[in-house]
């Protein structure tokens, strides 16, 4: 049994909410307004990290998602951010860290039938 995360609205597209939804026996969806990343967008361009700020809130969100559920199993996030999976997993860990027996956390296509994908577009 595992979980899927997908994403609807790109972290980067600034004009649009985005909406990360974890689907299994259980379904989660957290929302991160446009107002909230443009918001976090001025602080990385002010401390002149502008490229890193879609890593980063990226990898929080799934990061509250994964808190919030706490998922037994397995993780597949749907591949967002082609290359950057590797950054991705590194910041996943130091943000995770704290929970006890945190799940394993793959990259991988999701499609479009996947629950999650559903979710995340409602």
């Amino acid at each position: 049994m595992k979980y899927q995360i997908d994403q609807s609205g790109k972290i980067e597209d600034t004009s649009k909410d985005t909406i990360l939804a974890l689907s299994n026996d259980v379904t989660f969806s957290l929302l991160i307004p446009r107002k909230v990343k443009r918001g976090i967008q001025r602080i990385f361009r002010k401390i002149a990290e502008p490229r890193i700020f879609v890593v980063i809130l990226f990898s929080a969100g799934i990061s509250l998602v994964v808190q919030k559920v706490r998922p037994q199993y397995k993780i597949s996030v749907d591949k967002e951010y082609i290359g950057k999976e590797n950054e991705i997993g590194d910041y996943l860990s130091a943000m995770l860290s704290k929970i006890k027996n945190p799940p394993p956390i793959i990259f991988t296509r999701i499609g479009k039938e996947s629950p999650a994908h559903f979710l995340a577009k409602i």
